[in-house]
């Protein structure tokens, strides 16, 4: 007699969103809202997750974090990598490099931003992703490691992702973000999955104050909840409260309604916010020249560049307070994070071009 075998029941990072271990893609038009929709869900569903980004720039990222109220503890699980130094992942070099990474930061999911600006062949080409899936995802498949690929539809918006349709064969899952009403209203469609798991498709509202996503999938349940004491730091912000009042004084300046553990929670982060976070978001921005491996950064020099460094701003400037070691990106997952302190604004920095100059590079201005 046979043993009926029956399937681990599935583990979400992202309800019905997605799953532990499985490969995904997500589609959608420009300016569709794909990445600034993800890094929110990240946020708050604390995924561990690495997110390499060659797409958005150090404002944009500034601005959105600031938009969602995340402080310190929100960001604790995310390493975000601008523009990493990597070899082309539809080679062997990219695929040893991506891993590298995966065992120094050991994230529950990576995330690709945007898939055709980390391969070197022609995307409209089946070879492209065949090679990339042999020397990259395949590993990242065995480890266990989860992976969403952001992508742009091609002109005919019916057929799906732009280039070849062998983007497709190795995927668990592919979305498509669909645009309903700009800036309010989205539908992410679900156009084929290996499993039945996901619903095919989940509404999503898009709400400001603070900036959040909130999901319904088709059977009308609400899957992805805010956080209140979000909600209470925006208005507090918008307020301009100043972060030293007790909460009886700002009780007295708030108009709205809440509880005092929740009003309590969102006097401490915006405390913490000043006291351990700079206007930029988690993460540095990597030197476009090589770079050493991730377990050995010893090697890194002041004389490295980024995108958007200013130059010497000349003798007599106020040298930026730092500790021995700069933050690692990310932060520091076990211990403390030491913290570089602007010689302008007074903020704390975590780039390492920041951290170079003394100052943040747009106080230069």
């Amino acid at each position: 007699m046979c043993a009926r075998w029956a399937p681990d029941p599935t583990t979400w990072l992202i309800p019905d969103v997605i799953a532990e271990g499985r490969s995904y893609a997500l589609a959608g038009g420009a300016k569709a809202g794909k990445s600034l929709l993800m890094l929110d869900l990240l946020i708050r569903h604390r995924v561990r997750a690495l997110y390499l980004d060659n797409e958005q720039t150090e404002d944009d990222l500034r601005t959105r974090v600031r938009a969602m109220g995340a402080g310190p503890d929100d960001l604790a699980d995310l390493a975000y990598l601008l523009y990493p130094n990597l070899a082309p992942l539809d080679t062997a070099a990219g695929g040893q490099q991506l891993f590298a990474l995966v065992d120094e930061y050991e994230p529950d999911l990576v995330v690709l931003d945007t898939v055709s600006r980390f391969v070197s062949g022609d995307e409209n080409e089946a070879a492209t992703y065949q090679a990339f899936y042999r020397h990259s995802l395949i590993h990242l498949k065995r480890a266990g490691v989860a992976v969403l690929r952001l992508d742009h539809l091609g002109k005919d918006v019916t057929k799906g992702q732009r280039g070849s349709s062998a983007k497709n064969d190795d995927v668990d899952c592919v979305w498509v973000l669909v645009e309903k009403k700009p800036g309010e209203a989205y539908t992410l469609r679900c156009e084929r999955q290996r499993s039945g798991d996901h619903p095919h498709h989940i509404e999503i509202a898009r709400h400001r104050h603070p900036l959040r996503h909130e999901l319904t999938a088709e059977d009308g349940l609400q899957i992805d909840t805010y956080d209140p004491v979000l909600v209470v730091v925006a208005d507090l912000d918008q307020l301009e409260v100043p972060t030293s009042w007790g909460r009886d004084k700002v009780r007295q300046a708030y108009a709205g309604k809440c509880r005092n553990e929740v009003l309590t929670e969102a006097i401490k982060r915006r405390r913490e916010r000043g006291e351990n976070t700079c206007p930029r978001p988690p993460g540095q921005v990597e030197s476009p020249t090589p770079v050493p491996s991730p377990r050995d950064r010893s090697d890194i020099t002041t004389g490295q560049t980024c995108p958007g460094q200013v130059g010497d701003r000349g003798i007599g400037v106020p040298q930026a307070t730092c500790p021995p070691t700069s933050p690692p990106i990310g932060g520091d997952r076990s211990a403390g994070t030491g913290i570089c302190t602007c010689s302008e604004c007074q903020f704390p920095m975590t780039f390492e071009s920041d951290i170079t100059l003394g100052y943040h590079a747009g106080c230069a201005s």
